[in-house]
């Protein structure tokens, strides 16, 4: 808006015509393209997106604050202040402020067919690593150099998934234990659950009623018998077992980082094994890489109708304010090769170069700001 007016004073307009042309012409571009970003956050946030979803919601609450500010103080102080608002600035010198953009203008021109066929090439290339992106819930690598990384780094490296297990919870509607004996049914479900769980290589480790130290008992039955081994065992088969007695828990140790793409493939065989046994009971998964992939399907399943939803308002918006069919989707297409990019190199500075992990939100989050911000270049 300053810059508006700057321009205004220097085709010798006075300072009031200046500074009504100014509300009148760079507001609305100021009020559409504020819109825009505005709206690309909150889709963000009404998607209920983990983690960056309450950011984008401060983010589009700052916007509106300063649109507010914007349309409101910044013509108040300078119908106060005047030309003294572009101070140091000199108001009349406009060959010399605009004379590179004027340069990369006509470069632009004379070259527009191949810098086009530049464009296209290296979106292409740029468009096979956005294939290969693949983002998780992966805190830990992330966080900076401290005690609190190099103790993280230490106790999984020391003892694996072990302290963040897969939770297994299946619910019965039999009682488990009754008289020091497990319930015959749910025992046969327990072991056939065990063996199954088994087949998956990357497990090291099961603990439930019928592994209550991690090794699988036969016959735990008779075992509680014997008035030796119930005192011994007893108590920690209890641990499995819910208040209700209706339910009980298995823990299941693998030789993955809990928060990686290789522990949510590992838990995703888990369960295609359980599934073979087509259970009887209802079965619940939880525990952090459980977590890790339902903030990943989050993402990704509301990726493609954030996408399209936010690009059609944008054109929307572009359409009212320039009148237009074609300058908005060229814009979006413009728009979309410059997301690529970004996330081609994303993946080739954090997947390729560092091995660090993409976190769920934050290509949705690129793309959002990009849609959002990218207005500007067509409005203004």
């Amino acid at each position: 808006m300053i810059r508006r007016y700057k321009i205004e004073r220097e085709e010798n307009k006075d300072k009031n015509t200046a500074i009504k042309e100014m509300c009148v012409w760079s507001s609305q571009g100021v009020f559409i393209s504020s819109l825009a970003v505005m709206l690309s956050y909150l889709t963000l946030a009404f998607m209920n997106i983990p983690l960056f979803g309450d950011a984008a919601l401060a983010n589009a609450i700052g916007i509106g604050i300063t649109l507010l500010i914007n349309l409101t103080l910044l013509p108040s102080i300078v119908i106060i202040l005047g030309d003294r608002i572009i101070w140091p600035l000199k108001t009349f010198n406009k060959k010399q402020d605009i004379s590179l953009f004027i340069k990369i203008a006509k470069f632009n021109e004379k070259n527009k067919k191949k810098l086009a066929s530049l464009l296209v090439f290296v979106t292409l290339i740029a468009l096979y690593y956005v294939f290969h992106v693949q983002t998780v819930l992966d805190i830990p690598p992330l966080m900076p150099n401290s005690e609190v990384k190099e103790a993280t780094t230490i106790v999984y490296s020391k003892f694996g998934s072990s302290i963040n297990p897969i939770y297994i919870l299946i619910e019965t509607d039999e009682q488990i234990l009754t008289n020091s004996t497990i319930n015959p049914s749910v025992l046969d479900f327990a072991y056939s659950i065990v063996q199954k769980i088994k087949e998956v290589e990357e497990v090291t480790k099961i603990e439930t009623i019928v592994a209550p130290f991690g090794d699988e008992i036969k016959d735990i039955n008779s075992l509680l018998k014997n008035e030796t081994y119930r005192e011994t065992y007893l108590e920690s088969i209890k641990r499995f077992i819910g208040k209700s007695n209706k339910n009980f828990l298995v823990l299941v140790t693998i030789d993955k980082q809990p928060f990686s793409i290789q522990a949510i493939e590992t838990l995703k065989k888990i369960k295609e094994k359980i599934n073979e046994l087509n259970p009887k009971y209802q079965i619940y998964f939880g525990g952090v890489t459980q977590t890790s992939q339902d903030s990943k399907e989050v993402t990704d399943n509301a990726t493609p109708l954030i996408i399209s939803s936010l690009s059609l308002i944008i054109m929307l918006l572009l359409f009212i304010q320039l009148y237009s069919v074609l300058i908005p989707i060229r814009l979006i297409l413009t728009i979309s090769s410059g997301i690529i990019w970004a996330l081609a190199l994303l993946y080739i500075v954090y997947n390729m170069y560092l091995s660090l992990p993409l976190v769920n939100a934050v290509p949705l989050f690129l793309i959002v700001t990009m849609l959002g911000v990218g207005v500007d270049y067509d409005i203004f």
